[in-house]
């Protein structure tokens, strides 16, 4: 799930010790430092307008990830702004069902206060990440591969229920 900016940094301080890029909207690459600090880190940047360029860059991180390197997606598209989580895009998992990846969905919690709330980073803010078990993608058929992104976004939203409930 995608809840804010601060996804990444987040992301980064919870798994330390494996390489991975992202897949990014395109327009983050102009932003400076950010931009080249990601594509540095091998990261798949995807032209949501132009589906020629999105295959392209779905094609580039099926080499990634045929190389050994780890991809992270945010499945959503886009921030979803302390609205709950979007529904996942069709098709978004493809990049590891299609070279049969391993999927690890991760669940993000809190880290919209950190920083969009008030548009200022904030101390003292509870974040929660919690790392599931993988997901084997190698020799599913096309239908199996087809409801991977409906499991994993079911994990995603049943921890997130968890931790709603217990917060009361």
């Amino acid at each position: 799930n995608h809840e804010s900016y601060m996804d990444i940094p987040v992301f980064f301080a919870a798994v330390t010790n494996k390489q991975h890029g992202f897949v990014a909207k395109k327009s983050l690459a102009s932003l400076p430092v950010f931009g080249r600090w990601i594509e540095e880190i091998r990261s798949v940047f995807i032209e949501r307008d132009d589906p020629r360029a999105s295959i392209r860059a779905i094609d580039e991180g099926i080499g990634l990830l045929r190389q050994g390197f780890s991809l992270v997606i945010f499945p959503e598209g886009s921030r979803s702004g302390g609205r709950g989580m979007g529904e996942f895009k069709k098709g978004a998992l493809r990049l590891a069902t299609k070279p049969g990846a391993p999927i690890v969905p991760v669940t993000l919690q809190g880290s919209r206060q950190v920083f969009e709330e008030k548009g200022r980073l904030q101390k003292g803010c509870r974040v929660r990440v919690f790392i599931h078990p993988h997901i084997k993608t190698a020799g599913l058929s096309k239908q199996e591969a087809g409801a991977v992104s409906d499991a994993v976004e079911g994990l995603i939203r049943e921890k997130l229920d968890e931790w709603r409930q217990q917060n009361g």
